[in-house]
């Protein structure tokens, strides 16, 4: 009868590797995780899965924060991202791909949850990863009760970064970076975004960043907190964006010098001292709708005499 029994057990179907990629390119993350209960051989297939992408829709099926239960108070939220720590977590301890292409996060973890973040990072960094991208939502705004959830900055240790020769594109939203001045993990890096960035003044994170990285040719900053001036020397920088940067009580200048930049976009809300060195600048969008009053709003467009287009939102007076 046992013997009987043993030859009844049902066996899992094979299918092609081709069958089988699609199947496991069509599941989310958390339920690929699920998929080692029913055979230990799946965990396998994950490296099928170059492209791990970790947000509400592939860890919980929601979309949005909004989307989350009605009736879920909002303190409870933080039991969805212990959760979502978790979740992702567990994914990184049982992922068995010999690769990764691209890693992003998506969702407002903050630094309480850094031992994860950093996991997944040199997961990442191990097995070769060309794009990082971690999103760290600062606040999130609840419709039903008008309370603002804000998250503390995920504390990113760019030494995280210092054996990879992979990277070349990073995008990092509310974090603070810790750089030490010997730092040099980012000689490949071809595209930053930093969103929210924290520069400490005694560090000068963003112009150490600028002398380290020498084949990057696309750089934006938004929202970042500079307290100096910044100095950019870079010799292939193609694009440059320079989005409400500054601070309270601080608007920063900028030294650029850059050879091969092509394009320059600058928007804030008070007017920088901006000098720049870039024969072959093509196009330059300016936002010097600025609240104070400046008597020459114009005086840096006659030095750049190689634009072709130049657009400017401007205050009537001027």
């Amino acid at each position: 009868a046992m013997k009987r029994c043993k030859k009844l057990k049902p066996k899992l179907p094979e299918l092609p590797d081709c069958v089988m990629s699609h199947i496991f390119s069509m599941l989310s993350l958390k339920d690929l995780v699920k998929t080692s209960a029913l055979s230990k051989q799946w965990i396998h297939e994950w490296g099928l899965r170059m492209d791990l992408n970790f947000d509400l829709h592939n860890m919980f099926d929601y979309n949005t924060i909004q989307d989350l239960p009605k009736s879920l108070p909002l303190f409870q939220n933080f039991d969805f991202e212990s959760e979502f720590a978790t979740r992702l977590d567990q994914f990184v301890l049982h992922y068995q791909g010999a690769s990764i292409r691209s890693i992003r996060v998506n969702f407002p973890l903050d630094n309480e949850h850094s031992d994860v973040i950093d996991r997944l990072i040199s997961k990442g960094i191990s097995k070769g990863v060309k794009r990082i991208e971690l999103l760290f939502s600062s606040e999130i705004n609840d419709t039903t009760t008008d309370f603002i959830w804000q998250t503390v900055p995920y504390r990113f240790d760019t030494t995280l970064l210092s054996d990879t020769d992979s990277l070349t594109y990073l995008h990092l939203q509310n974090c603070l970076l810790i750089t030490p001045m010997d730092f040099s993990g980012l000689k490949n890096l071809t595209t930053i975004v930093l969103d929210g960035l924290i520069d400490s003044p005694s560090q000068h994170i963003l112009s150490h960043l600028f002398s380290e990285s020498l084949q990057l040719e696309d750089a934006t900053f938004m929202n970042c907190q500079l307290k100096r001036t910044m100095i950019i020397t870079s010799p292939k920088l193609r694009h440059l964006n320079i989005i409400n940067c500054g601070s309270v009580d601080y608007t920063p200048s900028y030294l650029i010098n850059a050879l091969n930049l092509l394009s320059f976009e600058y928007s804030n809300h008070r007017l920088s001292i901006i000098t720049v060195n870039a024969p072959r600048l093509l196009k330059v969008f300016l936002n010097t709708a600025v609240r104070a009053k400046t008597p020459y709003p114009f005086y840096r467009i006659p030095g750049l005499t190689h634009i072709e287009n130049l657009a400017m939102i401007i205050c009537p007076s001027q």
